[in-house]
């Protein structure tokens, strides 16, 4: 059984729970956020839950778009937070011993997995997005214009569907899933390409400005699908300019990193190729 996990990082003045705001839409979807004295852009936040996201348990990334005077928000991800199973929030350690887990093994993408079976498990999710990304504009609660959007494993993929939604302007994947097959919770599990692979995105996301960061051997969600996912981009741009930032880690397993460069990128607005000189032909 192979373990797989992701380094919990805690950092001293980032924002706390007490900091964070919650909100509902029209619709009832739920949200957090981080307010500042004044409107600042928004970036969203896709990790596990709300607090997580929200409080740099995974990505300093937060923190500093924060202290730039981001507003930065969050919903819970699909089977976490709020939404976490009951057989997940209770009992946990009698369930994982009837289904046959040891206390290593991740849990709460066994869930994606039993929903992905007959529809797309993520549609909705994704159009409630859309709806507090609206909600959070027309509340004022942060500025119109750039909307970034940054997630870590799991929230990666997240970041990476929300594609098609033409107010996203950045998108950061850190440590992103890709390909949900490759995750060993899909292995019992024939995953519809046609509704969970990001190809059908890639023409979107060539209008983007996109930042990867995949370890080099990273087998819980596969070095070479982040890096096939990057090729079709690129395919899918032909000869147009492709405003994309990929930096692979000399690290074994899945640890994202690069959070303070991505923070950079962020910040920098627009991407430059720094000097530019003739290349031997």
């Amino acid at each position: 059984m192979r373990i797989f996990a992701i380094v919990l990082l805690f950092f001293v003045g980032g924002a706390h729970a007490a900091d964070i705001k919650l909100a509902k839409t029209w619709s009832g979807d739920a949200y957090g956020y981080v307010p500042q004295p004044r409107p600042g852009p928004l970036a969203l936040f896709f990790t596990t839950g709300i607090k997580e996201s929200l409080t740099g348990a995974f990505t300093t990334v937060s923190e500093d778009l924060r202290k730039a005077g981001y507003v930065i928000a969050s919903m819970d991800v699909p089977c976490h937070g709020r939404d976490t199973p009951k057989p997940f929030s209770r009992g946990e350690v009698r369930f994982r011993d009837a289904i046959g887990l040891n206390s290593e093994t991740p849990v709460l993408l066994d869930c994606w997995a039993a929903r992905s079976v007959g529809y797309d498990m993520f549609s909705g999710y994704i159009k409630a997005v859309s709806r507090v990304i609206t909600d959070i504009q027309r509340k004022k609660i942060a500025a119109p214009g750039r909307v970034i959007v940054v997630g870590v494993s799991r929230g990666g993929y997240i970041a990476l569907r929300l594609a098609a939604d033409p107010r996203i302007t950045d998108i950061v994947a850190l440590a992103p899933v890709t390909n949900l097959q490759t995750l060993e919770e899909f292995s019992k599990y024939q995953v519809d390409q046609s509704v969970y692979g990001l190809d059908g995105l890639a023409t979107a996301l060539t209008t983007k400005r996109t930042f990867f960061q995949i370890g080099s051997n990273d087998d819980r969600v596969g070095t070479l699908d982040v890096l096939r996912l990057v090729t079709e981009i690129k395919h899918r741009a032909a000869a147009n300019p492709v405003d994309m930032t990929l930096i692979m880690t000399p690290v074994d397993g899945h640890r994202s990193s690069e959070h303070e460069r991505a923070a950079r990128w962020v910040l920098g607005n627009a991407s430059a190729s720094g000097q530019q000189m003739a290349a031997p032909k």
